[in-house]
């Protein structure tokens, strides 16, 4: 699928705006974390990438409702799948792949159901159908860390 180019692009610790004035924040490099107690069943079979995230909705609610597509791209086999039960659920409010920012800020985990293996690079946010209004590079603090001899994880 072609997308044109994010209109923003951000890494871990910036701040990152859709064009529907949801505004989010990665505040540290992504975490693998066995399935939250009480999740279903099938999420066993899964690992569970965590990204900390501070989000706030700015805009109208006359002119929007403050949700965003989320997805969360990276290397391996299959895809990720938003988690939508808690504490996966306490911040944007997921459901299905769309998500849905609050005023005021709210801060916690934001999780993604993802086969073993996979590797996360991005998470891209789109307020509407044509492509990605925003994107952040979950590599680039990690990378940096990687130069330095710190771990990430």
């Amino acid at each position: 699928m072609w997308w044109p180019a994010p209109a923003e692009i951000g890494g871990i610790g910036e701040v990152v705006e859709t064009d529907d004035d949801v505004t989010v924040q990665v505040t540290g490099p992504p975490g693998t974390t066995p399935p939250p107690a009480g999740a279903p069943g099938w999420l066993g079979e899964f690992e569970v990438v965590t990204l900390p995230v501070r989000t706030v909705f700015r805009g109208d609610a006359r002119r929007s409702d403050g949700t965003a597509r989320v997805r969360l791209i990276g290397i391996g086999q299959g895809h990720a799948r938003l988690v939508t039960v808690p504490p996966c659920a306490a911040v944007l409010e997921p459901f299905r792949d769309t998500a849905r920012a609050t005023s005021p800020a709210a801060a916690g985990p934001l999780c993604f159901a993802v086969p073993p293996g996979f590797r996360p690079h991005y998470l891209a946010l789109t307020a509407n159908a044509t492509g990605p209004a925003a994107v952040i590079d979950l590599r680039l603090v990690a990378e940096l860390a990687a130069r330095s001899g710190e771990c990430t994880r």
